[in-house]
């Protein structure tokens, strides 16, 4: 688990609440980082390991093995897309891989393109290794499923798609701070994300930039919700476009004041480069927000049908019209909202940790046989 409130920290909490909730059988030891004190679940059945480092780093593919040692699980399961050497042989593993941006687009993939280039020298080698040791690779998405095989096609594992969630009523649970509060009656357009150049801010400022020239859209903003990883840049290129006084970063928002901004967002602008989900669109899908997609990657699984997809996510003309017709044709954005809820529907949290027990338990078995 992540301190901060990552893309991969609000899955692990949803999926370790949804399991605790339908897995009455099995005992679980939740390894969080030593920072991370307020606990997931309250339940006996889940004991929590404080561990120093963070998921991702050298440190902890160097030393969690012995963590593992000292603890005997029957089965370890990363989330991140990664496993941690000297790994005890009796310990059955499980990786979830997201994507492989760091792998074949790592020009796009970091928080600069030189860093992404420098976090493909350890994320290729690391891939590998975890997708050949893993006893169980589950991929969040068929598209992720496509390239683990197109770039290991000798892996001879067992593999499963699982899609992320959505629950309505408990991302919706919480208080509202007053800086988000405030856009109550705003009419704005909403971006959630890292802001990395896979996100494609820059499209999304510029699209925004095109149709502020309009006079009756003199009063929309435009909201950025994430941590920003290169926030200094994003704000000269608002500043370039003569938008510095439409645009907020609002940093770092809780599950509730998402949840509020999708309720009240004109629409989502989600026109990534690559994803290898795309979580935030099924959130919007489920608060009756209009979304706007690109047509790549699982976008085209997850988003078509309810989403206005774009078929080039680098034409800021496409985006910008993609924005205005949403606004302006209030019988397509009424549409996009009864699909869109329709679509999110498919996507539980219940669903996804019923297949990661299935997993879980498969292995367990295997290893009573090996015994």
């Amino acid at each position: 688990m992540q301190a901060k409130q990552t893309g991969i920290g609000r899955v692990a909490e949803n999926l370790i609440r949804h399991i605790a909730q339908i897995d009455l059988e099995n005992e679980y030891l939740l390894i969080q980082r030593a920072d991370l004190r307020t606990p997931i679940v309250s339940d006996p059945r889940f004991q929590v390991v404080h561990f120093p480092f963070d998921i991702a780093s050298l440190r902890n593919y160097l030393f969690f093995g012995k963590v593992l040692g000292r603890h005997q699980p029957t089965v370890y399961h990363s989330l991140q897309s990664f496993l941690p050497f000297a790994i005890p042989n009796n310990v059955r593993t499980v990786v979830t891989l997201h994507d492989f941006n760091w792998i074949q687009r790592p020009s796009i993939a970091g928080r600069s393109r030189w860093r992404g280039w420098v976090s493909r020298l350890h994320g290729q080698p690391m891939h590998a290794y975890a997708t050949r040791i893993a006893d169980h690779i589950a991929c969040i998405s068929e598209q992720t499923k496509r390239d683990l095989f197109s770039l290991y096609p000798d892996r001879q594992k067992p593999v499963s798609v699982i899609h992320h969630g959505v629950n309505r009523r408990e991302l919706a649970s919480g208080l509202i701070g007053a800086n988000i509060q405030k856009y109550e009656s705003t009419r704005f357009i909403l971006s959630v994300g890292s802001g990395r150049a896979s996100k494609n801010p820059e499209g999304i400022i510029a699209a925004f930039a095109k149709i502020k020239y309009e006079p009756r859209f003199a009063d929309i903003r435009l909201l950025f919700a994430g941590q920003i990883d290169a926030a200094a840049k994003l704000q000269a290129s608002v500043r370039r476009r003569g938008v510095e006084n439409n645009v907020d970063f609002l940093g770092t928002v809780s599950d509730a004041e998402l949840a509020f901004l999708m309720e009240r967002a004109l629409l989502l602008c989600f026109p990534s480069l690559w994803e290898g989900f795309g979580l935030p669109v099924i959130e919007a899908f489920a608060f009756g927000c209009p979304v706007i997609a690109s047509n790549v990657a699982s976008l085209k699984e997850i988003a078509n049908g309810a989403a206005l997809m774009i078929e080039d996510p680098n034409s800021v003309e496409e985006i910008a019209q993609a924005m205005w017709k949403i606004i302006t044709d209030t019988s397509v954005g009424e549409r996009m909202r009864r699909e869109g809820k329709k679509k999110a529907a498919s996507f539980s949290w219940d669903k996804a940790a019923r297949g990661y027990i299935g997993i879980y338990k498969r292995l367990m078995k295997e290893n009573d046989r090996i015994k």
